[in-house]
């Protein structure tokens, strides 16, 4: 750089009215922008790539405002050591050598100053815009892609906003839900459920879209409220048994969507009509009512042994994944096992038939069948014995689990009698001579 050319930016960065000029400028002019700016990305914008380039701005204008109170703290506090030691041709020390001289001479305080005022003037401004970007980061880019014109981006942020429970969320909800565009529709019903947001707006606006004669959006309904509604109303009880009940005089299996939202609500009322469902020769329908059927919860005397009847039937069934979501049932159930039951389970157990592995039963609760919102309905964790959440599982396995679950006295040979069996796998018969020698208490876990 010429001696010139070094001397002009020597005395203007000296000049005070010109510091501080500069300085106030950009004050003025970040403080005017960023009421715009962030206010349009509040109201207006329907672009995340509007709302990087805005921001970008912010921050190149920050960093010029910075600069200023820099230059004008170097002027007025630390005698232009930093302009002097750029501009006004200071000696250099040698690279290879750290410079005390920065130290000693006040230059580092120049750029503690920068950043300091980079930090503030970060906080100022967004302090003076209503907190803006911690708005930003959890809302604002999310309310930008409700805007855009793009259903993709207006469900996803649907998707993330309904975990955020608060009044400005159900407002949103309630508008998609008697609203929105069919996807959007979907995504906030089912989100609705998902993330168990039971505001009286939601709940509302549910109801209301009961009375749709769509299909798809009625079950969606019907799920979401069996998810959040601990005491749901008669009207959608009756609702779910009708289509339950058009379903089995169509001869046609129910949606997995329907059946689960039977199931959640745990109303020992549907227990005939389970019951009555298994009519159906469809394989994952009796699944799911295998769960639902246990899952029921105050039932009578009675219900309670047409459930035992049902799923002691089940063992007979030649559908290898009804017996083994039996097993998971009975194993529900193992205080309510009778001895004919027990022995029955020991037959089974010695059948040959009984050689298969158990795979999990896992379902979609997302409207589009996706794995973002699924259910893994043969996933226990009862007195220490665990069925792994994915995997498979010798269906003798669970069987001898039931068993070790009731034993008593009486038991113990059988369970030895199978510890000792050379024509059993090593990992059986290990089981059986756990279950021969252990003392279980009454404690007990059971998550679904």
């Amino acid at each position: 750089m010429s001696a010139q050319k070094k001397g002009f930016f020597y005395r203007w960065l000296r000049h005070r009215g010109l510091l501080l000029m500069y300085t106030g400028f950009w004050a003025a002019l970040l403080y005017g922008y960023t009421h715009w700016a962030f206010g349009y990305i509040r109201t207006s914008s329907r672009s995340l790539s509007t709302d990087f380039w805005l921001r970008s701005v912010f921050y190149v204008g920050l960093l010029l405002l910075a600069l200023g109170v820099a230059l004008v703290f170097d002027r007025f506090l630390n005698h232009s050591r930093f302009i002097s030691h750029v501009f006004g041709g200071a000696k250099k020390s040698d690279p290879e050598t750290f410079d005390t001289g920065l130290l000693r001479g006040g230059q580092a305080s120049f750029y503690i100053v920068l950043l300091l005022a980079v930090g503030f003037g970060w906080w100022g401004y967004d302090r003076l815009n209503d907190t803006f970007h911690a708005w930003y980061k959890t809302y604002g880019q999310y309310y930008t892609r409700l805007r855009s014109p793009k259903e993709g981006d207006r469900i996803r942020a649907i998707t993330h906003l309904a975990k955020l429970h608060n009044d400005d969320t159900a407002k949103l909800l309630n508008r998609k839900i008697l609203g929105g565009t069919q996807g959007e529709k979907l995504a906030a019903i089912w989100m609705a459920g998902k993330s168990d947001f039971n505001h009286p707006l939601i709940v509302d606006a549910l109801e209301e879209v009961l009375k749709t004669t769509n299909r798809k959006e009625k079950e969606a309904v019907l799920l979401a409220l069996s998810r959040v509604v601990t005491n749901p109303k008669i009207s959608t009880m009756r609702e779910i048994e009708a289509l339950l009940k058009e379903s089995l005089n169509d001869g046609k299996p129910p949606s997995r969507h329907l059946l689960f939202a039977a199931a959640f609500l745990r109303n020992p009322d549907f227990v005939d009509l389970f019951l009555d469902l298994f009519a159906l020769k469809d394989e994952t329908t009796r699944v799911i009512l295998t769960y639902a059927l246990v899952w029921v919860k105050g039932a009578t005397p009675l219900k309670e042994r047409r459930i035992m009847t049902r799923l002691t039937r089940s063992l007979d069934n030649p559908s290898e994944r009804l017996r083994c979501m039996t097993t998971i049932g009975l194993t529900f159930k193992y205080e309510s096992l009778d001895d004919p039951v027990l022995a029955k389970l020991r037959r089974e157990f010695e059948a040959k038939k009984s050689v298969f592995k158990c795979s999990p039963e896992i379902f979609s609760l997302h409207p589009e069948g996706t794995k973002e919102d699924t259910i893994n309905i043969t996933r226990l964790n009862l007195r220490g014995f665990k069925y792994p959440a994915f995997g498979q599982v010798r269906y003798r396995e669970r069987i001898l689990r039931i068993l070790a679950l009731n034993r008593d006295d009486s038991m113990i040979p059988w369970f030895k009698r199978i510890e000792k069996n050379p024509q059993l796998p090593e990992y059986l018969r290990a089981l059986a001579g756990q279950a021969a020698r252990k003392k279980f208490d009454n404690s007990k876990v059971i998550d679904w």
